[in-house]
């Protein structure tokens, strides 16, 4: 007979241990105007938290993000940890943050182009636009980037453009602090209701189903 073989606890996935922000030192540098040093710490806890052993990067992240999402577009950031108390399950870590801010950027034009150089957008650029709450000669802000970009995807989304993309393009004008954004739309395709088959439900829900989506629809 053959032995089942045993189980190798040696090999066996263990899971990360999570990671305690117990101190945080930011060496150098100033909060930018309008930032919260206590909101930023409290995002770089549950990030480090919940991020198992990618806690680092996602801390680097968060702490890069206060400084753009304020004009610092080209911000450095340097963290360097270390381990005070280590267990199989949690450790304790301490930090020294230096930020390089850099110059302070503002926006200058902002505009909407297809990736397909020559081929019309499905909608107009001034409705595009304006779903992008960047406006020349404010502090550029990489949330309301991302907050614009976001907005882009649900309304193409929602008009059946399953495969669109969005991706920016930055001009930095290092003279004038100030930057110009294109953003470039890849509408693909736009995808209708093929067929729809329900199973399992009453007449009257099912009716409603099938109202909602006909064949030939736009899919939403």
């Amino acid at each position: 007979k053959v032995p089942f073989p045993k189980r190798c606890d040696q090999h066996a996935a263990k899971p990360s241990p999570q990671t305690f922000l117990k101190e945080v030192n930011f060496v150098g540098v100033s909060f930018p105007e309008g930032a919260s040093q206590e909101a930023l710490l409290a995002r770089m806890r549950r990030q480090a938290l919940n991020a198992g052993p990618k806690w680092l990067t996602r801390v680097w992240s968060e702490v890069r993000a206060a400084w753009q999402d304020r004009g610092y577009f080209q911000a450095v950031v340097s963290i360097k940890h270390h381990v005070m108390r280590a267990t199989d399950r949690e450790r304790e870590v301490a930090l020294t943050i230096h930020v390089d801010p850099g110059p302070q950027y503002r926006t200058y034009l902002v505009r909407v182009r297809n990736a397909n150089p020559g081929k019309p957008l499905a909608y107009s650029d001034w409705k595009l636009r304006a779903m992008i709450s960047l406006h020349p000669g404010q502090i550029l802000s990489v949330k309301k980037l991302r907050e614009g970009l976001a907005a882009l995807r649900n309304f193409y989304f929602s008009k059946g453009y399953l495969d669109f993309t969005a991706t920016p393009g930055f001009q930095i004008d290092s003279r004038r602090d100030r930057v110009s954004l294109n953003i470039f739309l890849d509408e693909g395709r736009q995808y209708r209701v093929g067929r729809i088959e329900v199973l399992g439900l009453g007449s009257d829900l099912k009716s409603q189903l099938e109202a909602e989506f006909r064949p030939g629809k736009v899919f939403n």
